[in-house]
C-alpha cells in the first residue's frame, strides 16, 4: 500500500504496533478505492470502520498509559479527541451528502498518525521500557 508500516513506526509495545499497522491498512484500503475511481460514498463505510477502530485503539492506549501512570496521558487524550472530532466531522459531511477530498482526508489522517506515533506514542513506549514495564 501507499502507507507502509515498518520497524521505524514501532512504539516498543507490540499490541499497539499491531493496532497502528491495522489503522494504516484501513488508510491504504480507502486510498486504493479512491485512486481506483470509486466514489467517496463507496469509501464511507471503510472510513467509518477506520474511525471506530481508531477510537477503540485510542481507548486501549489511554487505558494502558493510565494503568502505568504515564505523565503524558492528558496530552495524548487531547490529541486523540482532536483527531476523532476531525474525522467525525468528515463522516458527518459525507453522511449528509456533502463532498470532501478523500485523498486530502486520508493524507491528513496518515500525516497526523505518523507524526503522533513518531513523536508522541514512542514516548510512552520509552517510558515503559525505561521503567521495566512489560506490556
Amino acid at each position: 500500500g501507499l502507507f507502509r508500516f515498518g520497524p521505524k513506526w514501532s512504539v516498543l509495545v507490540e499490541q499497539m504496533d499491531r493496532e497502528h499497522q491495522k489503522i494504516f491498512a484501513y488508510c491504504n484500503e480507502i486510498h486504493a478505492m479512491i485512486t481506483a475511481g470509486k466514489k467517496q460514498e463507496e469509501a464511507l463505510p471503510i472510513l467509518k470502520a477506520l474511525a471506530n477502530y481508531t477510537a477503540h485503539h485510542f481507548a486501549e492506549e489511554e487505558q494502558l498509559m493510565g494503568a502505568h501512570n504515564y505523565p503524558g496521558l492528558e496530552r495524548q487524550v487531547q490529541a486523540h479527541t482532536d483527531l476523532l472530532d476531525n474525522v467525525g466531522q468528515t463522516i458527518s459531511t459525507l453522511d449528509k451528502g456533502g463532498k470532501v477530498n478523500m485523498i486530502e482526508v486520508i493524507t491528513f489522517i496518515v500525516d497526523w498518525l505518523t507524526g503522533h506515533i513518531l513523536h508522541e506514542d514512542i514516548e510512552y513506549g520509552r517510558y515503559f521500557e525505561e521503567r521495566g514495564i512489560a506490556v
